[in-house]
Formats: structure tokens, C-alpha cells, sequence
């Protein structure tokens, strides 16, 4: 082959000139400057947080259907893997199965709730009558009274001489408590998003501007959200690309296993605790498996506060599956029911759905909790444990770059070996029943 007689044209230098690099000192100053000013920023952008906060967790809750619907179903050539298509018929389905539950389960839970708060007075009335002739009975043990300087112990008025008060009802108050507006203040932080960010407008406008920012940011956050992550992972410094894509790996690794473990254990607690409420004949049945459905979303303490309401009901009133169980016996056994209800929730289902992706200690997250609830009402007691955990992760990198320990927790083994533990155990009892059966068919089978 010839060459050419004609020589490619040398590239020149680029004649744009280069700035000089920053020193140390000017780099630390722009640090703090930067820093600052996101500071700033921060404090006149809490009142919408809230809203950023929602918006993320929705995403998260719709992100495996949108990945589904883009990886599985869009494969035709004109539509294959359009993320923005998924997003929508994401949407569609969410929209759908919202209005169904308006429209089909809402009005048949509304009646239910409001004769439940209704009849709330005169079932607290009713327990402190129930307990008051309790604690007046002395103390008895193999059939004789208990005596304390040849005097039977009675449990009331041991309560008068400690108080100073021989009336039950000034001592626990329980005819004082306001469901309806400890209801209202718990949740104020949910029913109002944004806060005052559009209060300008007024109320109906506010709520509406509110759901569409509210709809737009999670439309694109489920669109665009791995193109935000690579976006800031590409602002590490060179060298620390993987660390930053491990850290979001940890920290989505914490936040999938929470939200969406503890939706799947919103509706199987619920259900179950439904079953064993109708089973038992507890009156309510279905208000309480709602109200342990919505109290799972608090850790630690939710299965505990669904149990007081149960355990009320029973002590007040009579099974009506079991005729002969009513008052103390009927409130031992809900309580006995609704503990091994928990102790195989945090035994056998935590394990398998949620994993180790939080591994809290429960005074860690009772701590939470509550510093969750003077901080932001109900989101902040929802969402204290998977904020604690996170960081953890960030404060166990940091930790590990200061010290020379790892600065992350080997866990995706085991986390795959107890996703899989259900699924091989059943496999292995299949092969057995399998053997079993092919044995007593041949034993069964003439000798030829």
C-alpha cells in the first residue's frame, strides 16, 4: 500500500491558558466556605425535608416493580429498557392500587374505626372497674389470704397509702386520655409534607401543590436515581471511586432491608394478628390487626403498643369463640397469643426478610425512637432506626480510615445464605418425599 504523499496536520498546544493549582490553605478555606454555605442552606430548606424524605422512600418502595416492568416486560425493540415508560406504567399501577384501597377498603374500615374510638371512654371506664375490684381482693396463695403483721394484703389500699388517694381512678386517669388528639399531634409531621414552604397559598392549594412536588420528585427520582449516584460518586477524589460506590451500596443495602422488610411485616403481622384476634373471639378483631399492621413500623416498641389495646379488650368483655374465656384468664391468654406472635416475628421472619441490614441493638433503638419523636413527630420515630444505622456505616468508614481496620462488613454470604435457607429447606424435604415415594412404588411394584 502507498502511503499518502500528503502528511496529517500536527495538533497544536492548546493555547487556553492554565490557572494555577490551589495550595493547602486555600483548599482547606474553600472547604469551610463550601461547607458553610451548605450549612445555610440546610437550615432554610428543613421545612421541606420532609417532603425530600417521603419522595426517597417512595422511590424505594417502587424501584424493584419499576425494574421489573423495565428489565422484563419492556423487550419489545421501540420500547426495550425505556426507563421513563417504566416509571410511568409504575406509576399507573401505584395510582390504581391506591384508589382501589380508597375505594374498597377505606369506607369498610371507617365505620370500624370510628365506632372503635367511639366506644374507647367506656371501655377505659370499664378496665378501671375491672381493675379496682381486682386490686381490692386480697392477696391469696394456696387458697389462704397473705398476711403481713397478722393483716391481709390488699393491693389497693397499699396504692391509697403510697399515693394518698383511696380512689383508683385519681391515681392511673385512664378516662382521661384523648385518643383522637394524641392521634392528631403524632402524625401532624406526616399529614403536613412541606410545612409552611407554600403556606401562602392556603390550605386546599397547599395540599395539592405539596402531592404534585411530591409526585414529580419521586417520578424522577425512580427514572434518574442510579444517574444522582454515579453523579456523586464521580466527585470523590481519584483513588476513593470504590469506596464512595461501596458506601451507597451499604447505605441502599440499609434502607431496602427497613422499608421495604418492614412493609411485608406491616401486612403479615397484621393478618396474623387479625387471625389470631377472630380465632380467639377479641372483639375489634379487624381494628386490631390494622392497628398492629400500622405499630410494626415503630421498632421495638410497635408490637409492644399493639398489645395494650388487645389485652384491654379482653380483660372488659368475653370471647366469643371460647364462652367459658372472659376477664383476666381471656386478657393472660391475648397476652400470652400475642408475645409468641412477636417472638416468631423477631425469630423467624425478621431474619428472612430484613436480614442483618440494621443489626440494632433494641436500647439503641428505643433511644431512637425517641429522640426521633421530639425531632420530627412520626417520621422521625419511622425512620430513627434506618437513620441510626446509616451511620453507622458512614462512622465505620471514617473510624476504619483512621485506625487501619476494615472500613466495611463482610455480609453478602450470609445475607445470601439465609435468603436462600427457606427455599433450600424446602427443596430438601421435596427430594425426600420424592425418594420416599419412588421407595414404596418399587417395593409395591411385583419382582419380575
Amino acid at each position: 500500500m502507498q502511503e499518502s504523499s500528503h502528511p496529517l496536520p500536527e495538533k497544536k498546544p492548546s493555547t487556553m491558558p492554565n490557572s494555577p493549582e490551589w495550595s493547602s490553605r486555600t483548599k482547606r478555606l474553600m472547604f469551610v466556605i463550601v461547607l458553610v454555605a451548605v450549612s445555610v442552606l440546610g437550615f432554610f430548606m428543613v421545612e421541606i425535608l420532609p417532603l425530600i424524605i417521603v419522595s426517597a422512600l417512595l422511590a424505594f418502595l417502587m424501584y424493584p416493580m419499576t425494574s421489573f416492568i423495565t428489565n422484563r416486560l419492556l423487550v419489545f425493540p421501540l420500547i426495550r429498557h425505556n426507563r421513563t415508560l417504566a416509571t410511568m406504567l409504575s406509576f399507573a399501577v401505584a395510582i390504581f392500587v391506591v384508589i382501589t384501597i380508597l375505594l374498597v377498603v377505606v369506607p369498610t374500615l371507617t365505620g370500624q374505626v370510628q365506632e372503635f374510638v367511639n366506644s374507647v371512654p367506656s371501655l377505659l371506664r370499664q378496665v378501671e372497674r375491672v381493675l379496682e375490684n381486682w386490686l381490692s381482693q386480697p392477696l391469696m396463695f394456696n387458697g389462704e389470704p397473705i398476711l403481713l403483721n397478722g393483716e391481709s394484703i390488699v393491693p389497693l389500699d397499699r396504692i391509697a397509702e403510697l399515693t394518698g388517694t383511696s380512689n383508683l381512678n385519681e391515681v392511673i386517669q385512664l378516662a382521661n386520655i384523648d385518643l383522637s388528639s394524641a392521634a392528631q399531634t403524632f402524625f401532624g409531621s406526616v399529614t403536613s409534607l412541606s410545612g409552611p414552604a407554600f403556606s401562602v397559598v392556603g390550605g386546599a392549594f397547599n395540599t395539592i401543590i405539596n402531592f404534585t412536588f411530591l409526585f414529580m420528585m419521586t417520578f424522577y427520582l425512580l427514572k434518574d436515581g442510579g444517574s444522582f449516584i454515579e453523579g456523586f460518586i464521580s466527585l470523590a477524589p481519584d483513588g476513593y471511586e470504590d469506596d464512595a460506590r461501596r458506601l451507597f451500596e451499604e447505605l441502599g443495602r440499609v434502607w431496602n432491608g427497613y422499608i421495604r422488610g418492614q412493609a411485608i411485616l406491616c401486612l403479615v403481622m397484621g393478618l396474623a394478628v387479625y387471625l389470631a384476634a377472630s380465632l380467639l373471639g377479641v372483639p375489634d378483631a379487624p381494628m386490631l390487626g390494622l392497628l398492629a399492621g400500622v405499630l410494626e413500623f415503630i421498632p421495638t416498641l410497635g408490637p409492644l403498643l399493639a398489645l395494650i389495646p388487645a389485652s384491654f379488650l379482653a380483660l372488659v368483655s368475653h370471647s366469643t369463640t371460647v364462652p367459658w374465656l372472659e376477664g383476666i384468664p381471656f386478657a393472660i391468654v391475648v397476652i400470652v397469643v400475642w408475645t409468641m406472635l412477636q417472638n416468631i416475628e423477631a425469630i423467624i421472619l425478621v431474619p428472612r426478610i430484613m436480614g442483618d441490614s440494621l443489626d440494632l441493638h433494641p436500647l439503641v433503638v428505643i433511644i431512637g425512637v425517641l429522640g426521633g419523636a421530639a425531632l420530627a413527630g412520626a417520621l422521625g420515630v419511622i425512620l430513627a432506626a434506618p437513620f441510626i444505622a446509616s451511620g453507622r456505616v458512614v462512622s465505620r468508614y471514617f473510624y476504619g480510615k483512621i485506625t487501619g481496620r476494615p472500613t466495611f462488613v463482610e455480609h453478602h454470604a450470609r445475607d445470601r445464605r439465609r435468603e436462600m435457607g427457606l427455599s433450600r429447606t424446602l427443596t430438601r424435604w421435596y427430594r425426600y418425599l420424592r425418594l420416599r415415594l419412588n421407595a414404596d412404588r418399587e417395593q409395591r411394584s411385583p419382582v419380575s
